[in-house]
């Protein structure tokens, strides 16, 4: 899941940190091969945190263990308005690896590394600053426009 033209209407996205902090991320096996969070599109019908749980396994074969927990509900307003519900996971198993099919690789990148990297989509630089700004210091999701800087509301 990288650009908003890209996508589906709504989606989402996980974060998954290993023990060093690191962020997981994924490599599309298309177009211009960049490097984005787990995540898609969601079905149909389909439950967000199904959803999550689903594209997290499909792209990179881990499990979220327990629930995932919503993180932010974010909107991205470029060509058309697009909503990104960003998940987390504290708990997971498994060893990620590439599907082989729309994932080339898979890898854990410091946060600092993901900033100056020239392949990562900066729609998902953007989900990540509002994971950082978010994460652990509010006890509800929080709404966010993903523009630069991103805006955060309460």
């Amino acid at each position: 899941m990288g650009e908003p033209e890209d996508l589906p209407d709504n989606g989402v996205n996980i974060v998954i940190k290993n023990p060093a902090g690191e962020i997981l991320l994924v490599q599309h096996n298309y177009g211009d091969f960049k490097w984005s969070l787990p995540g898609g599109g969601i079905k149909k019908g389909e439950l967000s945190n199904k959803a999550v749980r689903r594209e997290l396994y499909e792209e990179t074969k881990l499990t979220i263990v327990g629930r995932p927990i919503l993180v932010a509900d974010i909107q991205l307003v470029i060509k058309w308005r697009h909503k990104v519900l960003l998940f987390t996971a504290p708990e997971w198993e498994g060893e990620p690896e590439a599907d082989g099919n729309e994932i080339s690789a898979v890898k854990f990148m410091s946060i600092k590394n993901i900033q100056n990297h020239p392949h990562v989509y900066p729609a998902q630089k953007k989900f990540i600053q509002i994971f950082e700004a978010s994460y652990l210091k509010l006890p509800l999701p929080v709404y966010a426009l993903a523009s630069d800087p991103p805006i955060i509301e309460w």
